[in-house]
């Protein structure tokens, strides 16, 4: 479980000129296996909280919340010890009805969402749940196979 300083940083080019990253060393990096996107807990300022070790725009990076920044009142430009672990719980959330039934009719938009990141397959999932009206889910997952395919 590798600890390390380093500094926040904002991304360089939009729409990331307006997230900050954790700067992760690529030495740090090479003591993970595999390559890619990485889930991982991070720990700061005695808070873990999830996110993907990836590499973006040059560097590794982890993205950090503003929540969370506001809440340990941290900010672009300031050094900071992290400790990182490999998550290796999996990360789960709904599918929602209405793209389930989507992907039961359609073998090959099942494959092609099966192929997404976590990450994309819980937007897309997130995407059509947060709808409070049946019409607008039915709208949202209609626009799905194109997106999920593209």
């Amino acid at each position: 479980m590798p600890t390390f300083r380093t500094e926040l940083i904002h991304g360089r080019k939009r729409p990331y000129s307006t997230w900050t990253f954790i700067r992760v060393p690529e030495s740090v990096r090479a003591e993970f296996e595999g390559t890619g996107r990485l889930p991982v807990n991070c720990t700061l300022r005695r808070t873990t909280f999830r996110s993907t070790l990836s590499r973006g725009e040059d560097v590794y990076r982890i993205h950090v919340k503003q929540e969370l920044l506001k809440e340990l009142g941290l900010s672009a430009g300031d050094r900071v010890q992290v400790t990182l672990e490999l998550d290796e719980e999996p990360r789960t959330f709904a599918v929602p009805g209405e793209l389930q039934a989507l992907l039961d009719d359609d073998a090959q938009l099942a494959r092609a969402y099966a192929d997404l990141t976590a990450s994309l397959k819980r937007a897309w999932a997130q995407y059509i749940d947060e709808a409070k009206r049946q019409e607008t889910r039915d709208r949202r997952a209609g626009k799905a196979p194109a997106g999920i395919r593209a």
